[in-house]
């Protein structure tokens, strides 16, 4: 199925690809429910289907693809393509943070953030867990660690994250690679380059930069 959907070696066929995958998913080959769900989600060979999207990517859950429960979580959790759970969404995101899907772990990093949770059994404290989430390239936790690292005075190392971020294409970061070098913290002064950073973040689309360059 992935084969004719990617064209890898063959001519792209989404209505073969769509017949592999449904007879995985009649055999209960979680990837395979996992790649449904996508197809309806995006509306390829099938028409756009909710319903069929979500009891796919339910399935796909429940048959622990990391990128499924991520999803569902995130669905369980906004509560507007299914009922809010809560509880659901964060044992999912838990179990996709065990296979190191990065923003499941972010999630369950601000869940337990939330909650009041000072440590986990298996990822630590708070900080550590957005380090995990980090260091497997979730965005929201480097954000969160710049924050972090600045409120506890260490500049250099919010400064280390933010960098990492701007390199990865963040307009926040560039933001507050600005900030840095506008004010020395965690890195040598440099006005110019600053309003080089702000002029990038600006025009990314951030109104804070915008307004330091008026």
């Amino acid at each position: 199925g992935e084969y004719y959907q990617k064209g890898i070696n063959l001519k792209k066929r989404p209505d073969l690809a769509a017949k592999f995958y449904e007879r995985g998913a009649e055999l209960g080959m979680a990837r395979c429910c996992y790649e449904l769900s996508r197809m309806y989600h995006n509306g390829e060979y099938y028409a756009r289907d909710r319903e069929k999207e979500v009891e796919m990517l339910e399935l796909a859950a429940d048959l622990a693809v990391p990128e499924a429960q991520y999803l569902f979580g995130e669905y369980l959790l906004e509560g507007s393509v299914v009922d809010n759970d809560t509880a659901r969404a964060v044992s999912y995101f838990y179990d996709a943070a065990l296979a190191e899907h990065a923003d499941a772990a972010f999630r369950y990093a601000e869940h337990m953030l939330r909650s009041g949770m000072e440590s986990d059994s298996i990822f630590g404290t708070v900080d550590e867990c957005m380090r995990f989430a980090a260091d497997r390239g979730a965005h929201g936790a480097m954000l969160w660690l710049v924050g972090y690292e600045e409120a506890r005075g260490k500049y250099r190392e919010a400064y280390l994250m933010a960098k990492r971020l701007y390199l990865e294409g963040n307009s926040d970061a560039a933001l507050y690679m600005g900030d840095c070098y506008m004010q020395g913290r965690g890195v040598r002064r440099d006005k110019r380059l600053a309003k080089d950073f702000y002029r990038e973040a600006a025009a990314k689309g951030n109104e804070r930069a915008r307004r330091v360059l008026e």
